[in-house]
């Protein structure tokens, strides 16, 4: 059987052209999460000057009453609506979106209160 040889360049050419991209996407992976975290910051604290200043506060506060505020956040319908139907996902950004807690905290919060 014969494969044509511009058949054979042109499978080449697109592997090349897809090993190109795969490598590109790998590096634009940091400004990703540069914008994620910029999107879920407070409008006032979006400045460069603010945005150091106002990490670490937040941190420190939800680590103290997060036990006491957890069972509170995991009773709101829209939470336990998400659990019950089993849409992790959706549970864990909804948390995210209530406390501001980053991925990993909303996520073991989530998975203390997994049925």
């Amino acid at each position: 059987m014969h494969i044509p040889l511009w058949l054979i360049i042109a499978n080449v050419a697109l592997i090349v052209v897809l090993i190109g991209r795969l490598w590109r996407s790998g590096e634009s992976g940091d400004d990703m999460i540069a914008q994620q975290r910029l999107a879920t910051l407070p409008p006032s604290s979006n400045t460069p000057a603010n945005t150091p200043a106002s990490t670490p506060a937040p941190s420190s506060t939800t680590t103290t009453s997060a036990p006491l505020d957890e069972s509170a956040l995991m009773a709101r319908p829209d939470i336990a609506d998400a659990l019950a139907k089993r849409r992790h996902l959706a549970a864990i950004r909804l948390v995210r979106q209530a406390t501001g807690l980053g991925l990993k905290d909303a996520k073991q919060i989530v998975d203390r209160y997994r049925h």
